[in-house]
């Protein structure tokens, strides 16, 4: 009870909630490939390296990782995600900016061409500088997106990787896919942070 002009003083222990981590890193079975612009009609499913860039063709390249059923505990509230790639090689010097879109049409690992590419969002999700001569893991801090895929409110039809700016032909980065049967511990993950209230 509280009542006029007086301050009534509410006190109690809280319980600390740790935060949890999920890691998705599928092998041969998960779904990734690059498409390339100067082989438009060719499929590239089964390769063990993601390009993405821009060096005499155009290269980008198409990840999705299945949340049904969802893989966290019931009642998680995601703290934070991201993508994480292993960048073993690159094209040129310096440095660009690789932006990460919401796809929105279905697409086929076995089939996605440079012709037949699904749609995407036209603003990037989030965006990752590259550094052309390193051998390092990447990250994308996408949040929202797998929180929207969580719950039901984004359709999970995963992501595309590309180069903010695709004007340029001289900078490109490859980075190891699902099907690395040599670099098992390098291939593309999901690392999502939650904790249970």
């Amino acid at each position: 009870t509280v009542n006029a002009d007086e301050t009534t003083y509410l006190n109690w222990s809280l319980t600390y909630a740790p935060t949890e981590t999920i890691t998705l890193q599928p092998g041969s079975e998960g779904k990734d490939s690059e498409v390339d612009e100067m082989f438009p009609d060719d499929n590239s499913g089964n390769d063990v390296s993601l390009w993405i860039g821009y060096t005499f063709s155009k290269w980008r390249s198409y990840l999705q990782f299945y949340l049904n059923p969802n893989p966290l505990p019931e009642g998680a509230i995601v703290t934070d995600a991201n993508l994480k790639l292993y960048q073993f090689s690159s094209e040129g010097s310096g440095s660009f900016t690789v932006g990460l879109y919401n796809v929105t049409s279905y697409w086929g690992e076995h089939s996605i061409t440079w012709r037949n590419q699904p749609n995407s969002s036209s603003k990037a999700e989030a965006l990752c500088t590259i550094y052309t001569g390193s051998v390092t893991w990447r990250s994308w801090y996408i949040d929202d997106l797998v929180k929207g895929w969580l719950d039901g409110s984004i359709h999970n039809y995963g992501m595309l990787l590309k180069p903010k700016e695709e004007t340029s032909n001289d900078k490109s980065a490859g980075f190891i896919s699902s099907d690395s049967f040599i670099h098992t511990d390098k291939r593309p993950k999901l690392t999502i942070n939650y904790y249970i209230p």
